[in-house]
């Protein structure tokens, strides 16, 4: 039986986006690999990849004919289970750091994240930063179910 993976976005509070994403037939081992290795973070998301994966090794995206460059720190790193890092962007340094915290768990024949991203406050500017947030991971998580078998 073939089923359609989902992306959904949980109710939140505004200080934070909460989202669940599938994937069918990746171990959470395997699918936290594409997190963070730049030959499998390219396939899905980033032109470029830079990654020292480890507690406090840092990263580094690249969208060269866009002229953004995503980049942070690792915080927590356990392979396949939980992954936190700190989110800033180098093109737009006037936006605040965010945080994000990935947790991988077993899902029927697959694997299931439940991704948070934020914090945020209740201005304008961060609720907007918030929801172009949902639409990138959306999209791009979107990209990521469509590689995997």
């Amino acid at each position: 039986m073939t089923t359609n993976p989902t992306i959904t976005r949980l109710p939140t509070n505004h200080t934070q986006l909460l989202l669940t994403a599938e994937f069918p037939q990746l171990t959470p081992n395997d699918l936290f690999d594409y997190f963070t290795q730049p030959n499998l973070l390219t396939k899905w998301w980033p032109e470029q990849a830079e990654t020292d994966p480890r507690p406090g090794g840092r990263y580094r995206l690249s969208w060269p004919d866009m002229n953004w460059e995503l980049f942070g720190e690792y915080f927590t790193f356990e392979s396949g289970r939980t992954l936190v890092f700190s989110w800033q962007w180098a093109h737009d340094l006037q936006m605040p750091q965010r945080q994000v915290k990935i947790e991988f768990a077993p899902h029927e024949d697959g694997s299931k994240i439940t991704l948070t991203h934020g914090s945020y406050d209740n201005s304008a500017r961060d609720q907007e930063d918030r929801q172009s947030h949902w639409d990138g991971w959306r999209h791009f998580l979107g990209q990521l179910q469509q590689l995997t078998p």
